[in-house]
């Protein structure tokens, strides 16, 4: 099951990024880590950071996302998405770690291990993509769960989101098969708004 705590999606992305101008606002900053840090990082070890290092390149990524507000570049970027916008600010984070590495830590046996072509731009697009889109998944179905019934949830969760079979669901909650069902069109229903609520 999705953690209880989660942001909410009433605000839209950009009217928070807006307000990440004001440097000493807190609160809307901290919803910023709260959406973006958990994706950052896991991109960041993805890539082939240490756990040490994609912590550092996380808040590195924050610190030049708050100077590049301040400085209007996101405004000036013209086209393009905000995942484009914060690709391109994290990716250079993340070549900084790999830059930073002492010849012997990259020959010593840990480091080494991290050291994996997903350094390689395009892969590391794609890892990007990837984890943009569980992302995306986990925010909506926190959402979902934020507005319909812990049972309804429960048979939506396992029966579309984990890949269940109905009689595994069935056996699992003990439901029968028109709740399965029932479940998985009032829940969707939800559940693509909060999609929709993300991507606008």
């Amino acid at each position: 099951m999705m953690p209880n705590s989660r942001p909410d999606l009433n605000a839209t992305r950009l009217s928070l990024i807006g307000r990440l101008h004001d440097w000493e606002d807190q609160s809307s900053w901290r919803r910023f880590f709260d959406i973006y840090g958990e994706l950052l990082h896991a991109w960041c070890l993805a890539a082939g950071l240490s756990p040490t290092e994609a912590e550092e390149a996380v808040q590195d990524t924050v610190v030049s996302v708050a100077k590049a507000m301040r400085d209007g570049q996101f405004e000036r970027r013209g086209e393009g998405s905000f995942k484009a916008w914060l690709y391109g600010i994290a990716r250079h984070r993340i070549g900084d770690k790999f830059r930073r590495r002492r010849p012997r830590e990259i020959a010593s046996g840990e480091v080494a291990e991290h050291a994996t072509e997903a350094t390689v731009e395009g892969e590391l697009e794609r890892l990007w993509d990837a984890e943009w889109a569980g992302h995306r998944l986990r925010r909506a179905a926190a959402a979902t769960a934020e507005k319909v019934s812990a049972a309804q949830f429960q048979m939506f969760d396992l029966y579309v989101l984990r890949e269940w079979s109905v009689d595994a669901v069935k056996s699992a909650l003990g439901v029968s098969r028109a709740q399965i069902y029932m479940a998985k069109l009032r829940v969707g229903a939800v559940f693509r708004q909060a999609l929709q609520e993300i991507d606008d």
